[in-house]
Order: C-alpha cells, then structure tokens, then sequence
C-alpha cells in the first residue's frame, strides 16, 4: 500500500538516478513498522541483498515441508554455497527442511529418457495393460513377464508405457535391462 512518504521528492530523485528506491523508501517502511508495532525486520544478511529462488518445494507424505535445490555438486560455487547457506537458515527459522541435491545418477536419466518414449497415450493398450499388471502382481523379470503376455514386440512399448506412468515399478537407478525386477506399483 503506497503512502505519501512513498512520493517523497528524496525518493524520487533517487528512483530516478539509480532505479532503485533507495533510503526515502526505508524511511517510510520504518514509519510503518513503528505503527503497527513491528518488534523485529530482519534485513539482509551482512548488509548484502541476497536473491535465491530454491527449485522445489514439495510436501512430504508425513506433511513436512521440503524445500529442494538442485545442483550437481562439482558446480557448486562460493556464491551459490553462500545462497544455499542463506536458504537453509531462512528455511531452518520457518521449520522447513533443506536440501541440496546433486545431479542425478546417469543411469536414472538415461532410464527415464528412455521411458520418455512411450508417454504417449498411443502406447496404452487397456486389454495389454492389464493383463501385464497380472503378469507383474508377482515381482518378475522384464522380459519373462512381457512374454507371458505375448509377442514382446507388441508388449513392450505397453510395458514402458506403464513403468513411465508408475504403474508398474522398477529400479530406475538400475540399467532397464530384461532381468530388471518389474512389479505393480501397489507392491
């Protein structure tokens, strides 16, 4: 909510030269924290602005919130690590978990690349899917559960079709070979 303090001529010129609202504009925040009886403002950490958007928040099964960056490690700088720093703290005083993932396994993203392929609601073949969903109720060999179902070459874009859905699971930090374990996801 604008006020007049915020049309200061002070803030104005400086808005004007640096495009940055600059001291006029904090006068007038304090003016407003002494109103409202503000006990506390936490400013930037060693008098630095810090600008960090982490890259997920998620809400855990448990209701914990989580809130994620990912960055392979090796690439991690001082900046970044001091950001990261910044985030863990800010989210450690709101009670949130922070954490830093690393890139992921090349495996796991070649796997999903892989499944990536079959997507497509094109590949759901109800009839083939459910029958592999039996075939699967017991953990079982890629390949061995695709042939009980029929002619691998018709089963298996189904077949990847449900792992990329999660209908079925397997190890995907694993290579998808046709020994891999695949069950329902139920299991």
């Amino acid at each position: 909510m604008a006020d007049r303090h915020d049309r200061h001529p002070d803030r104005l010129r400086v808005l004007a030269r640096t495009g940055q609202a600059g001291p006029a504009r904090l006068r007038a925040q304090h003016r407003r924290y002494r109103l409202t009886a503000v006990l506390a403002v936490l400013d930037h950490p060693e008098g630095k602005p810090r600008s960090h958007a982490p890259d997920y928040f998620a809400r855990l099964t448990d209701g914990t919130a989580l809130v994620l960056d990912c960055r392979p490690l090796n690439r991690i700088k001082p900046r970044d690590q001091a950001a990261f720093d910044a985030a863990r703290t800010a989210c450690a005083q709101l009670g949130r978990r922070y954490e830093v993932g690393g890139a992921p396994l090349e495996t796991l993203l070649a796997n999903l690349r892989w499944l990536a392929g079959y997507r497509h609601p094109r590949h759901h073949v109800p009839d083939t899917a459910a029958a592999l969903r039996a075939a699967f109720a017991v953990p079982t060999g890629l390949l061995n559960g695709a042939e009980q179902v029929g002619d691998p070459i018709a089963v298996l874009p189904v077949l990847y079709h449900l792992l990329w859905r999660q209908r079925l699971c397997t190890e995907l930090d694993r290579p998808l070979h046709p020994d891999a374990v695949v069950t329902t996801a139920a299991a």
